[in-house]
């Protein structure tokens, strides 16, 4: 998937997670509960979506929409192989 180089990212992080994400945030606000709201500065998107499901469930990518579509296509490709060549899950 093709991404822009720079931008912003905001993820929900659970509580007590994440702490590497944290240091390099520009907000963390509260979120629901359990979780907090990190915007952060990206470099990259793909690293940002690498990064993301190194963390597994504790983080959820809420924009940009291209890397949590590019997530969530990873996570279906890994539960349901079969569908690796369809379309990302949006």
């Amino acid at each position: 998937m093709d991404y822009p180089d720079v931008g912003t990212a905001t993820l929900l992080v659970r509580a007590g997670t994440g702490f590497g994400l944290r240091r390099r945030a520009t907000s963390v606000t509260s979120g629901p509960p359990g979780w907090d709201v990190v915007e952060l500065p990206i470099a990259s998107q793909e690293r940002l979506v690498d990064e993301a499901l190194a963390h597994g469930r504790d983080i959820v990518v809420v924009e940009p929409a291209a890397a949590r579509a590019d997530v969530l296509a990873r996570l279906h490709a890994i539960v349901e192989p079969e569908r690796a060549d369809r379309e990302p899950v949006r």
